[in-house]
């Protein structure tokens, strides 16, 4: 009996690593295809014949021309000047960047992961194995997220300011007024103001969680680390440069001239955490948290979770609201773009499946007798739920992307952009009408170019300047 509970642990352990990297590798590999679109030929455009320094201090610039007059990405802008494939080698740079950008994400994610399970002093088991494969399967299951994975704008205003947030998180928990831990406490500051500097989402996020791991070393300890109060007083400063820029009230005045309504977006705020609320549970994210409350009820953890630990946890929940704040503040949307929906997405599984874990495992410190018959109320529970989400095989994003990878679909597509760029720029100088024979198509799952019939539309005229031509236009709608 002992050999074959060690057996299924190890079948479980090895099912769960296959699985977690299939998801990761589909949406990496499946990403390689990206195209360029809408802000890619508008942000960080830089004289190709610039090097060195010189490029340097023009990124600088354009990082001052945005902060005065459209927006505080500061991180976001030099980002997106330093990588955009404009002003280098085109579609096939592109196609580096967003593979760096995909892996770069998961890593930290994983990295990020692992570091909490090890912080909490809890076993790498099959147990931890299928926390992970939940979590990152409520990350590549559900939705491609587009302007994340497949646009280079997405890209460098989020999830890579997300990815330094995550790592700069870790050295920021293990920080400690004992050890001496310079190095740690100044990169922890980097990537953390490097994150700041990212869409306010982001921003909000990283505040809100330094500030929670504070007040709870306040609340248990009775004091608070000197690092950890330096690093949150220097993301602070970081998001406040962001938040404060000129620029942001320039653009909010094009939408609402009549001042900024901090009512009105605590409630669009409230409506936005809803709504994306709402999305992940119309799939089976109900059923990844009870598979997660189940796996924290049967683990073993050394040491228990105290009222004070479960309380904190819960408080995390409220970081979806925070998050959503600026976008509400300075858009005054009550549904987020799928690139803002994404790190809202995020923060609610990576919140709520941590709070899960931690209600089971505090379950299972006060329950000593009848563990058989709860787990037995949670195998019910999610066989209702099952039955009942709507959620099948057919729509899991991943299987759906490596069926479409299969039949070349994403492929083609990158193709077709290849062949159009060539062909416009076969033809330097010329008024270019572009038909339905030369203009890529759109697919789903993946972020799409779009041009207009009107040459004098933003996006038209920077396609234009990319591919060297006088005009470029559609002759259909």
């Amino acid at each position: 009996m002992i050999i074959n509970k060690k057996l299924f642990r190890i079948v479980a352990f090895g099912v769960c690593i296959v699985l977690t990297a299939y998801m990761i590798l589909t949406l990496v590999i499946t990403s390689s295809y990206s195209v360029l679109s809408a802000d890619d030929f508008s942000i960080g455009i830089i004289d190709k014949n610039t090097r060195g320094i010189q490029y340097l201090v023009a990124a600088c610039d354009e990082v001052k021309h945005f902060y005065l007059n459209w927006q505080g990405t500061y991180s976001q802008i030099f980002i997106q000047s330093l990588l955009t494939p404009i002003n280098h080698y085109g579609l096939a740079q592109l196609r580096w960047v967003m593979v760096f950008n995909s892996g770069c994400f998961f890593i930290s994610l994983l990295f990020f992961i692992f570091n909490v399970i090890k912080i909490h002093k809890y076993k790498m088991d099959a147990i931890m194995m299928v926390v992970i494969t939940s979590v990152v399967f409520s990350i590549c299951g559900y939705e491609t997220y587009p302007e994340i994975f497949f646009w280079f704008s997405g890209t460098t205003g989020y999830s890579i300011p997300f990815s330094m947030l995550m790592i700069g998180t870790v050295l920021y928990l293990k920080l400690d007024d004992v050890k001496q831990q310079k190095n740690k406490t100044i990169v922890a500051i980097i990537l953390g103001f490097i994150a700041m500097g990212g869409s306010l989402t982001v921003a909000g996020t990283g505040c809100y969680f330094a500030l929670i791991v504070l007040l709870y070393e306040m609340c248990c300890n009775r004091n608070v680390s000197k690092k950890k109060l330096l690093v949150f007083l220097c993301w602070l400063i970081g998001a406040l440069v962001n938040a404060l820029a000129p620029g942001n009230f320039v653009r909010h005045s094009s939408i609402d001239n009549t001042g900024i309504h901090i009512g009105k977006a605590i409630t669009n705020s409230i409506l936005i955490t809803q709504d994306r609320w709402s999305t992940l549970l119309g799939y089976n994210f109900l059923l990844v948290l009870l598979v997660i409350t189940v796996c924290g009820f049967v683990s073993s953890p050394r040491n228990k979770v105290s009222k004070k630990k479960a309380l904190f946890s819960l408080m995390g929940l409220g970081t979806p609201f925070v998050t959503s704040f600026p976008l509400a503040l300075g858009t005054e949307t009550i549904v987020a773009p799928n690139r803002a929906a994404w790190v809202i997405d995020l923060v609610i599984i990576l919140s709520s499946c941590y709070a899960a874990f931690l209600i089971g495992v505090y379950i299972s410190n006060i329950i000593d007798k009848r563990r058989g018959f709860i787990i037995a109320i949670a195998v019910v529970l999610a066989f209702v739920i099952c039955k009942y989400d709507g959620y099948g095989l057919s729509d899991f994003k991943t299987l759906e992307l490596t069926t479409l990878g299969r039949q070349n679909v994403f492929k083609a597509h990158y193709n077709a952009h290849v062949r159009f760029y060539e062909w416009c720029m076969s033809q330097p100088g010329e008024d270019i009408v572009v038909t339905p024979e030369h203009c890529p198509y759109g697919i789903d799952n993946v972020f799409n170019l779009y041009l207009s019939n009107d040459p004098n539309s933003w996006v038209n005229k920077c396609v234009a300047d990319y591919c060297g031509v006088k005009s470029i236009m559609t002759d259909y709608d």
